[in-house]
């Protein structure tokens, strides 16, 4: 008896994999075809390479050239407006391939693709860790073909995919975490989250509430939970301690991360704001490349924008940042009512709408946002857990809503979350009504036994029988 289970077992993680690898091989040649069709390695060498990788890629060339962590100026000026993981990642690139060339450009679309395609894989762990393997495969399927995951991986050279990763990969280690605290996993979770901050500091904003939401989980193991906690907090210090000693080395400053805070909040509460970034702004690249100044002049008089050219670039921040929390403190209804603005755009807009392609981005997106609604309703009715996933989804855009917004990539880490619920959602339909999660305890945990095993029984699609690595019923 115990054989057969156990073969039957075996059999259906066999299945798993198998559709999983299909899942991935899927992305891997969605992404593959769209970059060979729109030759996308090959980047317009106007405005100096500005399109590879915008501030990233100018701060990557510098430290290809051995100057540095830099912006390339004359002579060449120590930042820290970006974070460092992807500069230094395309440095690599670069000091292989070629600064900017387009062997560097497929060099750099091809571990984006990658980092895409793991993507898949890990929002089928998560989905299948949460809420059983259809789910897991609906949301690693949805994602696969997601017009925005392809257009991130080959079409645009940034950090986001790499972003997106490091957030499905906290969520699934913080998932396992939360059910059973050990050493081991307190140092993945802690090198996890150091480089998702180093790559995006917004990672940084969801670390407070899976603080709270670990140990609200522990009260029956606190003395693991504490040492596990204790362990993620110590390895995220020197993962980035590195970083903060060279920031304060350089700028003789606390800089965390990014230098850029204080101008990101004075754009989004300034005395003309109006919840929209505006369009001749391009962050530090309007200072470093002789335009008018580092922001429009309408902002600052002309002998604040004076004595800001006097300052480096930790210091202009400083000065913005107090200038935007006056602005702040003398009208904070203002403040509600831009953030307001601001928390809409985030959800409903896209940038360059007129494009084609941002058009079917737009409709997928919609598609993706209703149906993660729904699945936040099945979810709540059916008493499924939803922490790991709204933690995501509430916490990552707290920064935009009080600064700026203005491109699509802000918010396309959180819409691979999402996909997870939409994927509860699609799993309610009618022709896959017969679909269920694995039973949860009233912990909100997978009953004793259930941590790492979660099955559905057959569905039916068009008269045949379907299984998914379920058991019938």
């Amino acid at each position: 008896m115990n054989d057969g289970r156990l073969s039957s077992h075996r059999s259906r993680a066999k299945r798993q994999r198998a559709i999983l690898l299909g899942i991935v091989a899927l992305a891997i040649i969605a992404r593959a075809g769209v970059g060979i069709a729109t030759h996308t390695w090959r980047i317009p060498r106007s405005d100096d390479h500005w399109a590879f990788g915008f501030e990233l890629g100018r701060i990557a060339g510098s430290l290809a050239d051995g100057d540095g962590y830099s912006y390339p100026t004359d002579p060449p000026k120590p930042t820290a407006w970006m974070p460092p993981v992807y500069p230094l990642v395309l440095a690599g690139i670069f000091r292989v391939f070629g600064p900017f060339s387009s062997e560097s450009a497929l060099g750099i679309e091809i571990l984006q693709t990658i980092a895409s395609a793991l993507s898949c894989a890990m929002l089928f762990f998560i989905g299948r860790r949460l809420y059983g393997p259809a789910v897991g495969f609906l949301s690693a399927f949805m994602l696969a073909l997601y017009p925005a995951s392809v257009h991130f991986a080959v079409q645009k050279i940034w950090s986001t995919s790499l972003t997106s990763l490091a957030i499905l990969l906290l969520v699934y280690f913080v998932s396992r975490m939360i059910n059973r605290p050990t050493t081991r996993l307190g140092i993945v979770v802690g090198i996890v989250l150091g480089i998702g901050a180093l790559t995006d500091p917004l990672t940084l904003s969801i670390a407070p509430p899976v603080v709270i939401l670990l140990l609200r989980s522990w009260r029956k193991r606190n003395i693991a939970g504490v040492k596990s906690l204790t362990v993620s907090l110590l390895i995220f210090s020197v993962v980035m301690a590195p970083w903060m000693i060279r920031n304060y080395v350089t700028f003789g400053a606390f800089v965390p991360v990014k230098s850029n805070f204080g101008h990101e909040l004075f754009l989004g509460n300034h005395g003309h704001a109006n919840g929209v970034l505006p369009p001749e702004v391009v962050g530090i690249e309007r200072q470093f490349r002789g335009l008018e100044g580092l922001l429009p002049a309408a902002m600052l008089s002309g002998a604040e924008e004076q004595y800001l050219t006097s300052l480096n670039e930790v210091d202009q921040n400083r000065f913005l940042f107090r200038r935007a929390a006056r602005s702040i403190a003398d009208d904070p209804i203002r403040f509600v009512e831009l953030s307001m603005i601001r928390f809409l755009r985030f959800w409903t807009a896209l940038s360059r709408p007129y494009e084609f392609s941002n058009y079917v981005s737009y409709v997928a997106y919609f598609l993706v946002l209703l149906l993660a609604f729904g699945g936040t309703i099945v979810a709540l009715r059916e008493r499924l857990p939803l922490a790991p996933i709204l933690i995501i989804v509430v916490f990552y855009p707290i920064a935009h809503y009080i600064t700026i917004v203005g491109l699509y990539r802000y918010r396309y880490p959180v819409e691979p979350v999402l996909m997870v619920l939409a994927a509860v959602a699609v799993s309610r339909l009618p022709w896959l009504v017969g679909w269920r999660v694995a039973p949860w305890n009233a912990d909100g945990m997978p009953a004793a036994g259930d941590e790492d095993r979660m099955e559905v029984p057959y569905g039916k699609s068009g008269g045949v029988e379907v299984d998914l690595g379920g058991t019938g019923k």
